[in-house]
């Protein structure tokens, strides 16, 4: 009679299609709510930095009409990766087009951090060259940047949480942005307190919140850029969740050594899993093709439906390759004894 093997805690991803299927609901709101706020502050920012002559609530605005865009981005990305199935072109579905989106948010987020850090560079410059100042801003401007930062913050930390609930690239790249606003937006506060307290060359304030704004957009740009950039180039995931799938795959019986794990993550659902387990070499195919289908199953029990899996069973050592194996491939093996060499 087979040994009952250990129950190892179930991972936080969704694991079931319906539980899948709810966490794209769930997204589908976070995003919902995302796009009201960004598509309500615009052009609010937009008018009172025009009317209070406020340069770094303009570029504020800028910053938010961005924030249209990546909710458009998003919305996009996010309908296209919920496709539940993999079809002919996408063997391995969907997954990636959420982190396409999330790197045409970073783009974007860098472009636009950059003007806005050179128009307001230009404003230094006309001021250096040949003394003109910027005008000062009206008190409009400054009840707008407040009422900004505490819009951008509730909507930080919901967004936030539904994309850990979620474990959502894309809605991350969201938060990231919402809270850039927020410092962006407090960057414009003090601007513009600045240039309305200090007489003359204090209107200089506002120029300088507006390259603070710019280097917090290009400053949040990198931050969603670079794990966008590597889930995009299959980087491997982290070594817990190698562990993890290390003590998993030790509760089958039969199977023994995991090693070559190779893991990486295919949109924010799927987890690819490659790895090699070795077993008894007097086994039979039947008997060597049962332990590696159980390794797949608790592995799929485990990470979820969407976990792809690919099992590589090897001869427990010491063994020795055929003759005709080490003819063929002698590469693989040590000449002198015919075991295979180290890592093979």
């Amino acid at each position: 009679m087979r040994e009952e093997r250990e129950v190892v805690p179930p991972h936080d991803r969704a694991v079931t299609e319906q539980e899948i299927e709810a966490n794209e609901r769930e997204k589908k709101r976070a995003y919902a709510f995302s796009s009201l706020v960004n598509f309500l502050l615009p052009p609010i920012k937009l008018f009172a930095g025009i009317t209070g002559h406020s340069a770094a609530l303009i570029a504020d605005a800028i910053n938010s009409l961005l924030d249209i865009c990546a909710n458009i981005i998003t919305y996009i990305f996010l309908h296209i990766s919920a496709k539940p199935k993999e079809d002919d072109e996408h063997i391995y579905g969907h997954g990636k087009y959420e982190i396409v989106g999330s790197l045409l948010i970073a783009l974007s987020m860098l472009v636009t951090g950059v003007l806005i850090v050179f128009g307001s560079c230009r404003t230094f410059y006309a001021f250096f060259r040949e003394g003109v100042l910027p005008k000062e801003p009206e008190v409009i401007a400054l009840w707008v940047a407040v009422g900004t930062v505490v819009m951008k913050l509730m909507t930080y930390y919901y967004t936030e949480q539904k994309a850990k609930e979620t474990h959502s690239d894309a809605l991350h790249a969201q938060a990231m942005d919402h809270i850039s606003d927020v410092f962006s937006a407090s960057a414009v506060v003090i601007g513009v307190l600045g240039a309305r307290l200090i007489p003359g060359e204090g209107t200089l304030f506002e120029p300088l919140a507006a390259i603070i704004v710019g280097g917090l957009i290009i400053r949040s740009g990198i931050c969603v850029y670079r794990p966008a950039i590597l889930k995009l180039t299959d980087s491997t995931v982290d070594a817990e969740t190698v562990e993890e799938i290390r003590s998993v795959v030790s509760t089958v019986p039969g199977a023994t050594s995991p090693h070559h794990i190779m893991a990486r993550m295919i949109g924010s659902e799927t987890l690819s899993i490659e790895l090699d387990i070795r077993a008894d070499g007097l086994l039979t195919l039947y008997e060597a093709h049962d332990i590696a289908s159980e390794t797949e199953q608790v592995l799929l029990d485990h990470f979820g439906v969407r976990t792809h899996v690919v099992v590589h069973m090897e001869p427990a050592h010491p063994y020795r390759h055929t003759r005709d194996f080490m003819q063929r491939r002698p590469e693989l093996c040590d000449p002198d004894s015919g075991e295979p060499l180290p890592d093979r």
